[in-house]
């Protein structure tokens, strides 16, 4: 009797061994899901939270935001159950840059949006392979991963602070913008 005890608490401890194990493979594979989006984010458009102080009329708009920082800082603190709940925030991103940046409205949303678009075809593509019936996650990222080329660090095509607002966002951008522009025109 004392050795089916025995045994069954062997038993019960390599299933919460088990269960551990397969908790820490899941927190893996949305942390890489997460880590992914961030370095398909180029311009780190994205990255971050966006400065409410810049962009002033941000929170008017997007009543939820949300951003791939705060994603990274909810998997760590475990908030995420589900690769669904991280496809729900992530595509809470897309759609926030898509209603605060409205092509025809505001001035140079093009860029804003053709990178939340692109962002947003490889993020669907990346969800769609880890969440496929019984598969193993973590291989599957692994597999997708290693099959799709990083993207290069692109200069951005504009320095806006905020869409609508007319102004650089970073003075440093300005100035080597200007010298640029004057470099061209001397070399005319």
């Amino acid at each position: 009797m004392q050795r089916d005890r025995s045994e069954s608490c062997k038993a019960k401890e390599a299933e919460e061994q088990a269960a551990l194990e397969e908790k820490k493979k899941h927190e893996r594979t949305l942390a890489a899901i997460v880590q992914s989006l961030t370095e398909r984010d180029t311009n780190r458009w994205f990255s971050d939270p966006v400065d409410t102080s810049v962009v002033t009329d941000y929170r008017e708009v997007v009543k939820q935001p949300m951003d791939l920082a705060t994603m990274a800082q909810k998997v760590q603190a475990e908030q995420y159950t589900s690769v669904a709940d991280l496809q729900a925030d992530f595509h809470l991103i897309i759609a926030s840059c898509k209603a605060y940046n409205r092509i025809g409205v505001t001035e140079g949303a093009e860029v804003f949006v053709d990178a939340a678009e692109a962002l947003e075809k490889f993020g669907d593509a990346l969800f769609e392979a880890v969440t496929e019936p019984q598969c193993d996650m973590w291989a599957q990222l692994q597999a997708f991963l290693a099959v799709r080329p990083k993207r290069e660090r692109a200069p951005p095509r504009q320095f806006l602070a905020g869409p609508a607002s007319g102004r650089v966002a970073d003075p440093q951008a300005e100035e080597a913008l200007a010298e640029s522009a004057a470099n061209e025109e001397e070399e005319e």
